[in-house]
């Protein structure tokens, strides 16, 4: 049998066997969100093992590289990077989750973690801009270290803040990994990402994991990598800077939006409230109207600009002004 296909045989029969037993799981991992009756809807005590998920296949995909995909496109330093920084954010959300860290202590680890995975590999660094939509490159030159670390720091809390409710996080993550699936040479590993979401996303949609921050912090490293090495194996002429606007514009206009009301509210920028996207469509059209509507803001913009190929500016102008219509008489 080819080895690619018996790589995801194995997965699939892996991710059968966590959702078999996955209560006996959520025992052994013993890490909860409790329900506060303020900003969250959960009626019960629920394990934050979503990340744990994630990780343990990403862990279990690099010792099969190791052994078993030696000369292909999956180079060690791709993967060193990518498993040692999904590790630290998995163990920096781990420890908030548990222990409910300062935001401040947080950011500042978030940034540490990201300077040392710039140190460890260069490759990860962003070195120009290039804008499809009006065909215009920019050379950040010394530049670069910065806008990586933004870039990252950014997106990691964008994504945090976009989980709130059941399938909300797991399923944006499906659509991105599906989007680079097709874009990039690197099929394996993204089969395998969505693969470990499907359980989850089962477990989620029945109220018994959450993904946690230990999961937000993994997924949106994993994601935010993956973004960047995807748009530098061409180039950034394929997965352009425009395109890559679209695909993280939800959670980066909620961050955006949150930012402005909580600064105004003279509130710390990273604080829990309950103006969330989620918390507006909630109030409006009931949760599961929410999840569907959400998904739809963040989807219909990807699929968009696979047909408009040359107007990925005219797709995040109309996204962006029908994200303000709809959470405008919020405040």
């Amino acid at each position: 049998m080819n080895i690619f296909i018996l790589t995801i045989t194995f997965f699939i029969f892996f991710n059968i066997i966590i959702f078999i037993f996955s209560e006996k799981l959520i025992k052994i991992f013993n890490t909860y969100d409790d329900p506060d009756s303020q900003r969250k809807f959960h009626k019960k005590r629920t394990s934050l093992l979503g990340g744990t998920i994630i990780l343990i296949n990403c862990l279990f995909f690099f010792i099969i590289n190791l052994f078993f995909f030696k000369n292909t496109e999956y180079d060690y330093s791709f993967l060193s990077t990518f498993i040692i920084g999904s590790t630290f954010f998995y163990f920096l959300g781990l420890y908030d989750d548990k222990k409910n860290l300062n935001y401040n202590y947080k950011f500042f680890i978030e940034l540490i973690i990201i300077i040392f995975l710039i140190f460890i590999n260069k490759e990860i660094i962003i070195d120009k801009i290039y804008l499809d939509f009006f065909n215009y490159e920019i050379n950040l030159g010394k530049f670069s270290y910065i806008f990586t670390i933004l870039c990252f720091l950014i997106f990691l809390n964008a994504f945090n803040m976009l989980d709130g409710i059941n399938l909300q996080a797991g399923l944006y993550s499906l659509s991105i990994f599906i989007y680079l699936l097709i874009l990039s040479d690197k099929h394996l590993l993204y089969f395998i990402l969505i693969i470990a979401l499907l359980p989850f996303l089962v477990l989620n949609y029945k109220s018994r994991v959450f993904l946690g921050d230990n999961g937000t912090l993994l997924l949106g490293f994993v994601i935010s990598y993956l973004v960047i090495m995807t748009a530098k194996e061409t180039n950034y002429l394929i997965l352009t800077a425009d395109k890559i606007l679209v695909l993280m514009m939800l959670p980066g206009l909620e961050l955006i939006r949150l930012f402005i009301i909580r600064l105004r509210l003279k509130r710390h920028p990273f604080s829990p409230d309950r103006m969330h996207i989620h918390h507006i469509f909630i109030k409006k059209y009931g949760i599961k109207k929410t999840i569907i509507y959400i998904q739809l803001l963040s989807v219909i913009p990807i699929i968009l600009m696979n047909f408009i190929t040359n107007y990925t500016f005219l797709i995040i102008l109309l996204n962006t002004l029908t994200y303000i219509y709809l959470t405008l008489d919020e405040k």
